[in-house]
């Protein structure tokens, strides 16, 4: 596509509604998940689409600009369909206070570290949590305070710098080299298009598809939901049949269930071929479901942990969680890294031609992006500035196992998850890899757990796969892709003010955790004891027979389908099946047969493949009005609440 028909979409419109995502609803999203332990606005459906607040804003600031006469392009809903996400998403000081916290937490103050014989307690460093009398005094103005705040935004400014320049490099080599396809992302441009442009029939699909929708999620979580939050009677949504327990009455390890929510269901008609569902099923049912009940069979070392825990009454989410654990993250991992390895060697020509091709730019508008040396500027510099802060703060920490995961491990995992998504919809990261880093390098203080290695999440090359797949969108919609990333750099200083204010605010309230912040006082004791339990067994938690079996299998695997056409077989829906439970696994294959095979024929082809990601983005649209009231009618109910029985 050529650069004359790329606009731009960063206008005064789209800046405001993202500042009005910044300015009401992350401070209300930050309060729904202190109160009743649940982000309703912010949490993607399944991961694999949009959050919920994302369609209640966009519909109504598209239908206010449309009663004024000027109506958002498509360019800026593009921004702010992409950029929603990020202005909402205001936790960071939250998160300081959560460090805070592990300074008085009583579980930290009676569990000795095995290597010193000294209490965590002792231990805990001050850059990571401040003095008993700072967390007290609920103001970060407090000098216990400077250390915490300092070094954490320095380790998040590194990584987002990092993100951001292998983000650009990478889609620059997949979207305008390699010309991935990437599927899902038909699913947002659709969304996009019917938002800015009406055409009739598309609208009508879409409106329909999101009424379908609003009705089937009222019935699966809407009114339970709303009953539980407001009575108590009932904490979660009913969505999931959970037949786990009942299965294993009679077959011990298989996880198994009916999941109620129409996305699943519906997911899978993004791919007209049918081997990534294919792929996907075999792989889940491989670890979950037989992978548990092989391994509790066998008498072997490397299965021992799980044998010991496992109980037939286990839930499905204990059950995978304890599985994985033990099991199945070390095999995962190695997995990962084996269809990268391949992936690295396959693609190495396209890599080689995307950085003389970047070479090459000499101004923005020759493509749309920035030119090599700013964005090479941006990847290494910030690596490197994070690799800095590290061995600041971990002065005995191995240098090359900081090298090693900063710059070559997360560029490792950015490539495969955006080949993933690129090739059949689902990106896959590495699992575990600040807990890899750890154990390759071999120290053993207790203060690297508590470093801002790849800190909130950034710098493992997540973000920048997420990216690609965001340049990929931008060119769908005919967006200046560099558009992204200036709204980025706007408006990610905003949410950090607009946390500081909320948190401090909150805090000032009442004392976090309290009665007032209800789940607060549940979950946050429960996350210490959970992230102390992965410091104190992670040598057992990672195998390197199970890494190492993963890497071979999934390493042939990789290698033979490069070579051999063998159908049905997708190697990413492999890698993406590790990851997916049995039930989700039967909804994609449930739902492949009833869209591709039965709704195809009726409708026609041209039709099904014009028309199947409208109704895939009213269906997501749907669920999001829904999230978005029960969210609100929740935080009114529960401050009505506690505004009569505390006042």
């Amino acid at each position: 596509m050529n650069e004359e028909v790329l606009k731009s979409g960063l206008t005064k419109k789209s800046l405001l509604v993202l500042l009005y995502s910044a300015l009401l609803i992350a401070p209300m999203d930050m309060f729904l998940s202190l109160y009743v332990g649940a982000s309703y606005l912010s949490t993607p459906v399944f991961g694999m689409v949009a959050s919920p607040a994302l369609f209640v804003t966009l519909i109504t600031f598209t239908e206010i600009a449309r009663y004024y006469g000027k109506p958002l392009t498509k360019q800026e809903i593009f921004i702010i369909y992409n950029l929603l996400g990020v202005s909402m998403t205001a936790v960071y000081f939250m998160g300081f206070v959560y460090q805070g916290y592990f300074r008085v937490c009583p579980i930290v103050r009676k569990i000795t570290d095995p290597l010193t014989g000294r209490t965590l307690y002792e231990l805990l460093p001050y850059w990571y949590s401040p003095p008993e009398s700072s967390f007290h005094a609920r103001m970060f103005f407090d000098p216990g305070w400077v250390p915490v705040v300092l070094l954490g935004l320095g380790f998040f400014v590194c990584y987002m710098l990092y993100e951001v320049g292998l983000g650009l490099l990478l889609s620059y080599a997949f979207v305008e080299v390699e010309k991935l396809p990437f599927p899902t992302a038909s699913v947002d441009v659709n969304t996009i298009v019917v938002l800015s442009e009406r055409e009739l029939t598309r609208t009508r699909i879409f409106s329909l598809s999101t009424i379908v929708s609003i009705v089937w999620s009222i019935i699966t979580f809407g009114t339970p939901s709303v009953r539980g939050g407001t009575l108590g009677i009932r904490s979660g949504p009913l969505t999931f049949i959970d037949l786990t327990p009942w299965l294993n009455k009679y077959i011990q390890g298989p996880v198994f269930g009916v999941t109620l929510e129409l996305f699943p269901y519906t997911f899978s008609w993004i791919w007209l071929d049918p081997a990534p569902v294919i792929s996907m099923f075999i792989a889940s049912y491989a670890i979950w479901f037989f992978g548990n009940i092989f391994a509790l069979k066998m008498p072997w070392k490397v299965f021992k942990e799980f044998q010991q825990e496992y109980r037939p009454g286990m839930t499905v989410e204990l059950l995978m969680w304890r599985s994985w654990l033990w099991i199945w993250a070390s095999f995962i991992l190695g997995a990962g890294l084996g269809v990268a390895t391949v992936a690295l060697i396959r693609s190495r020509k396209y890599l080689i031609s995307s950085l003389k091709s970047l070479a090459k730019i000499k101004r923005v508008s020759v493509t749309g992006y920035p030119p090599l040396w700013l964005i090479i500027l941006a990847w290494i510099g910030g690596g490197i500035g994070a690799v800095i802060l590290i061995q600041m703060t971990l002065p005995n920490f191995p240098l090359w196992a900081s090298i090693v995961f900063t710059f070559i491990l997360p560029f490792i995992n950015a490539t495969v998850r955006a080949r993933g998504r690129g090739e059949v919809g689902i990106g896959v990261s590495l699992p575990y890899m600040k807990e890899s880093m750890i154990l390759a390098s071999g120290y053993e203080g207790f203060d690297v757990w508590l470093s801002h290695i790849y800190y909130w999440g950034w710098g493992m090359g997540d973000r920048a796969a997420s990216y690609v797949y965001i340049s990929k969108i931008a060119k769908l919609t005919q967006t200046k892709p560099l558009d992204y990333f200036k709204g980025l750099l706007i408006i990610l200083p905003i949410t950090w003010v607009v946390s500081f204010i909320a948190t401090s605010l909150f805090w000032r309230m009442a004392p976090i955790p309290s009665e007032v912040f209800g789940l607060s006082t549940k979950r946050w004791p429960q996350q210490v004891l959970e992230q102390v339990f992965r410091m104190l067994n992670y040598k057992k938690i990672y195998k390197l027979n199970l890494i190492g079996a993963g890497f071979i299998i999934f390493a042939i695997i990789s290698a033979v389908k490069a070579i051999v056409p063998i159908p049905y077989l997708d190697v990413m829906g492999l890698l993406a099946g590790l990851s997916i439970p049995p039930y989700y696994s039967n909804a994609l294959l449930i739902g492949y047969i009833i869209g591709n095979r039965i709704i195809r024929k009726h409708v026609g082809e041209d039709w099904w493949r014009n028309y199947r990601y409208t109704i895939l983005a009213g269906f997501s649209a749907g669920y999001g009005i829904v999230a978005v009231i029960i969210g609100a009618i929740t935080l009114i109910a529960r401050s009505l609440w506690y505004t009569q029985t505390l006042y």
